[in-house]
């Protein structure tokens, strides 16, 4: 008896003692808490920080990469959507950030050899927070510094001529441009391009994507890193790691092709290596994927060039990444150029007659012709999505039969589909071993020709691909037009590799240009329409000179010497702007100027300047942008704008003297607000 008390007193023990040292099991409902980390850095640029764990609650500000906080404690998302907050503390107050936004912190210790490594490079500052976060990490990755010789704002400018930069038509405003030929100010529309998916791209997301220093950070750098085969890290285990759940986990039945060029005695030829044979047991490197998602913070942008709609998940920080969605649209057709293509293909041999799987193909093209099956794996993903695409089904009505698993040479035109050009290029005699009629020679020829039409030719890169500012055919021959691209296909390569891959050594090639904004160009994150032109504007019993133009900001009108004033009237083109300074102005002395705001949903704001002139004061020569202090505003405009509401009130009814400098926007309920 004392025996079996002692026993359960033991047990009772033995389970206190399990909740001492297990603070994180509560009775109630069994709940778990999180072991929180000491510390976490920010793993993107632009991140919002909210009074509280959902996108519903205030912004209080916005950090950026390599940002270091101390969690306090970590919170459900208020909307139950999965997702965790860090509860930190923010300029004194509690604030919020999305946990898969931040990475436990690396705590870096100063390297002099690789300090010392990055300025012999020519690495700037700007460049070392994220590439120290990186080294702390993977102490064996290789930063390779592209020094491009290029400006900034040159590259910039001429990545936005014509439709070389697009997104998708559902994203925010603010990823879209209003530029010339860009944005319909009379409907308030943007101009799709190829089918309705594509707009252009504005020149703030444009200026982020652009920016190498938006992407130091994993998986994100890996559109940076090179695209060699390299048999230490990629493997056929990786491949079909890569491929789980999508329509590339699949076998095909191979018909035992003649080789394209040369094969001895069924061994494979490598460019630049001796006769290997084809063995499918060697060993290799089990790689698996990490699982690393987000939402919301995000945009749906979908497509890349050629590409039906997908979206890539991946916690973009604020820049939006497709989301792999897998589901179907018209596909982008920017100008493709294969002006620099190479006309010959590597010399390599097809699979013996049999059935593979498609990692078994690929890994075998890639190795022979010198090329990363990463990169291949998530360019076909990027451009079919999950689950394919008629590119690759081999049923198309016009092209039975014949396969585009990179949908080059995609393109809309008047009598055909982006597909069904894609096809037909694929289903030519020519390059690359075409036609492709069969899934082996289109997985074959894709590695061909990405081998040989950029890898060769020096876009060895996810970055380069997108963006080429190397060689001497500058912004043209780019894979894609999709401004988000790059990233996105570089987050796929990325999530490929395992803990064991990630820490051997690699090698990322890092463009730098002259003259780059001091720090990096932050994602831009307003929405709602852009418009703040007016459609007419108007003076009562009074002719405007110059006649009205939308696009034109200064007006002048001669009043009679008794008219002491004026009834302004002014309409938007848009419906949801706001328009201020309309209604009556006094004009009692011999010069005034009234000031009409137009501003945009997104509160952008646009001004238009009436000088009213009485005789007298016919030669007055005044510049309205230096006359802020003086600008009537009506008390019934419904418009308050003003730095932290610095104005005065003016010397008469109707009317409020502002002060216009770069100021808050308030919209006032009703008159007098």
């Amino acid at each position: 008896m004392l025996r079996k008390m002692l026993k359960r007193a033991f047990a009772f023990l033995l389970c206190c003692s399990f909740f001492i040292v297990n603070p994180h099991f509560s009775f109630l409902g069994a709940i778990y808490t999180y072991a929180l980390p000491s510390s976490v850095s920010v793993k993107g640029t632009s991140v919002n920080v909210r009074s509280g764990p959902g996108t519903s609650y205030r912004i209080l500000g916005t950090v950026s990469l390599g940002f270091r906080l101390v969690p306090l404690d970590m919170q459900n998302d208020v909307s139950s959507n999965g997702k965790k907050w860090y509860k930190f503390n923010y300029n004194g107050q509690n604030a919020y950030i999305r946990s898969d936004f931040t990475k436990e912190a690396a705590n870096y210790v100063y390297d002099a050899q690789f300090e010392a490594d990055l300025s012999m490079k020519g690495f700037p500052e700007s460049y070392k927070v994220g590439l120290r976060d990186l080294h702390a990490n993977y102490p064996n990755w290789i930063f390779t510094l592209h020094r491009t010789r290029l400006d900034f704002n040159y590259v910039l400018n001429n990545e936005l001529i014509g439709t070389r930069t697009l997104v998708n038509a559902t994203s925010i405003s603010s990823y879209k441009s209003t530029d010339e030929g860009k944005y319909d100010w009379v409907n308030s529309k943007w101009p799709t391009f190829d089918g309705n998916a594509w707009v252009a791209a504005s020149r703030e997301v444009t200026a982020a994507y652009l920016d190498p220093r938006n992407f130091l950070y994993d998986p994100y750098v890996f559109q940076f890193e090179h695209h060699t085969f390299n048999a230490n890290i990629h493997s056929i285990a990786g491949i079909k790691e890569m491929v789980k759940g999508t329509f590339l986990d699949a076998n095909v039945t191979t018909e035992g092709l003649t080789s394209n060029l040369n094969s001895f005695n069924g061994n494979i030829i490598y460019p630049g290596t001796e006769l290997v044979p084809w063995d499918p047991n060697i060993p290799v490197i089990p790689i698996l994927m990490n699982d690393k998602e987000s939402d919301g913070l995000v945009t749906g942008f979908s497509n890349v060039y050629y590409s039906p709609s997908i979206e890539q998940l991946g916690p973009a920080a604020g820049l939006p990444i497709q989301n792999n969605t897998g589901q179907e649209s018209v596909i982008n057709s920017s100008q493709y150029s294969s002006g620099q293509d190479v006309e010959e293909s590597y010399q390599y041999s097809y699979m013996p007659k049999g059935t593979y799987s498609y990692a078994e193909l690929i890994y075998d093209a890639c190795r022979q012709v010198n090329c990363n099956p990463y990169c291949i794996v998530s360019m076909i993903l990027q451009e079919q999505g999950k689950n394919g695409s008629d590119s690759v089904s081999g049923t198309n009505k016009k092209f039975k039969g014949y396969y585009n698993f990179g949908n080059i040479n995609a393109f809309a035109s008047s009598d055909m589909t982006a597909i069904e050009n894609g096809l037909k290029y694929a289903s030519q005699s020519g390059s690359y071993n075409r036609p492709w009629n069969s899934k082996e020679k289109g997985i074959y020829g894709l590695c061909d020709f990405y081998a040989n039409s950029y890898v060769r030719g020096g876009q060895d890169t996810f970055y380069l691909k997108k963006w080429n500012v190397q060689g001497d055919n500058l912004f043209k021959h780019q894979y894609m037009t999709n401004v988000a691209g790059a990233a996105a296909e570089g987050q796929i390569l990325g999530n490929a590799y395992d803990e064991i891959v990630l820490q051997m050594p690699h090698e990322f090639k890092i463009p730098i240009y002259n003259n780059m904004p001091e720090t990096a160009c932050p994602i831009p994150t307003k929405d709602g329409s852009p418009n703040n032109k007016l459609k007419s504007l108007a003076v009562a019993n009074y002719i405007l000179t110059p006649t009205f133009n939308p696009d034109v900001s200064d007006y002048s009108i001669m009043l009679n010497a008794d008219t002491n004033s004026v009834f302004i009237n002014a309409e938007a083109y848009d419906t949801r702007a706001a328009v201020g300074g309309i209604g009556n102005i006094l004009t009692t002395t011999s010069y005034t100027v009234a000031t009409i705001y137009c501003v945009a949903e997104n509160k952008d704001i646009r001004q238009y300047n009436i000088s009213f002139y009485k005789p007298g004061a016919e030669n007055v020569q005044v510049n309205p942008a230096t006359l802020s202090p003086q600008i009537l505003i009506p008390t019934n405009a419904g418009i308050i704008i003003g730095s932290q509401n610095n104005y005065i009130d003016s010397n008469g009814p109707g009317g409020r003297l502002i002060n216009t400098g770069d100021a808050q926007v308030l919209i006032g309920k009703g008159p007098g607000e």
